[in-house]
């Protein structure tokens, strides 16, 4: 079966969900098109401009079995044409459903599956001009089972695939893998339903084709959710996280330290804020490493100047350390990397069911050898259509 098949046979299953539901079901539809100007279309250091123009569909729904089964779906694709790419024209394919199912007052599942097939052929300004078309998929399964009435557990499981149609991309250079990962916790209701607390642990590896290697993971964790007020609620979670990596020279094995927290503030119900850090060890996202370890941080704001005009703002910072024990081919060395995004939108409703969007986004990369250094300013008009 063709990854195509694949795309539409899984859109065809989620869609037809809504023909089998005994109760009530709901679908939305959403256009959104934008008009836009990118001045780095590749990022890379030789920027090439283009204007562009952006057209998205996105069609999704709920659907209720029974009152103890429901389904969420979406099918969401994507076209670009870009003026002065090469080539001028991407697309993509976004498919996502979530089966959930109470088996017990005391046991509830969730089957989930996401896919993504992106279509691009070879392209000007990259180092690597291979067929660019991708097809991933993501299928968790989850389960919270009452151990008390303040008690918890809760287990997960989930399959992940990356395949590249370039063969000597995803095959040859290792490009293409299967990632596995469970993981189980403990959660218990403290404090009058204020604060609970966790334990947990969590098992991942990668496996890439070729000769790259594989990596596995292993993280400890304890943490905390705690809503200090009706408008103010966070969480923190810190452990350790064991990997093994193995790579053309050999294996490696390292600990690092694992740290996820995040707060969530709405002073009124016009304005909310959030902000996160974040520090792991994960799978580089490049063809370079097998691993990678990095430090995140992540706010952002949002307000509604009035009942029409609404403005988002978010900003993101990554610091990225990559290990020459952990690159995917002999010769590579220590490489350090900075990634920071700003992106800035507006929206404006004319009527019930039309938007206007003006949106700005400013992404800049520092890094040492092998990574590309770049920055990139894009701009959109867009019109939303809700329905």
């Amino acid at each position: 079966m063709s990854k195509k098949t694949v795309c539409l046979s899984a859109v065809a299953a989620m869609v037809s969900l809504s023909a089998f539901a005994e109760q009530e079901s709901d679908v939305r539809i959403l256009n959104l098109v934008r008009v836009g100007y990118d001045d780095n279309i590749y990022q890379t250091g030789n920027a090439q401009d283009t204007a562009e123009i952006m057209e998205m569909v996105n069609i999704s729904g709920t659907v209720n079995f029974s009152g103890r089964s429901d389904a969420v779906f979406s099918y969401q694709p994507e076209v670009r044409y870009r003026f002065d790419g090469d080539p001028k024209g991407v697309s993509y394919q976004n498919a996502y459903g979530r089966f959930n199912h109470a088996v017990s007052e005391r046991v509830y599942l969730t089957l989930s599956d996401r896919l993504r097939y992106q279509m691009r052929d070879g392209q000007d300004g990259l180092v690597s001009t291979t067929d660019q078309s991708y097809l991933n998929n993501d299928l968790m399964a989850a389960a919270d089972i009452m151990l008390s009435p303040k008690g918890k557990l809760k287990l997960g499981a989930g399959y992940e695939l990356r395949r590249w149609d370039d063969d000597n991309y995803g095959k040859t250079l290792g490009n293409n893998y299967d990632h596995y990962t469970v993981d189980a916790s403990l959660v218990r209701v403290m404090n009058q339903a204020a604060t609970s607390g966790m334990v947990g642990v969590n098992y991942q590896t990668y496996e890439y084709d070729g000769s790259r290697g594989s990596l596995d993971f292993v993280s400890l964790m304890a943490g905390a959710d705690h809503t200090f007020s009706a408008n103010m609620s966070g969480f923190g979670r810190v452990g350790a996280t064991m990997s093994t990596v193995d790579t053309v020279t050999g294996s490696e094995d390292s600990a690092t330290p694992y740290l996820d927290a995040g707060v969530d503030y709405s002073p009124s119900e016009d304005t909310g804020f959030n902000a996160s850090v974040g520090y792991s060890v994960a799978n580089a996202q490049n063809s370079f490493f097998n691993s990678q370890e990095k430090l995140r941080f992540g706010v952002g704001v949002r307000h509604d100047l009035t009942s029409k005009v609404s403005l988002s703002s978010s900003l993101a910072y990554i610091m990225g350390w990559y290990d020459s024990d952990y690159a995917a081919s002999v010769g590579v060395v220590d490489v350090e990397d900075q990634y920071m995004l700003l992106s800035v939108r507006g929206s404006y409703q004319i009527n019930r069911n039309n938007f206007i969007e003006l949106g700005y986004e400013y992404s800049d990369r520092s890094a040492d050898a092998l990574l590309t250094e770049f920055d990139r300013n894009r701009v959109d008009l867009g019109w939303r259509l809700r329905l």
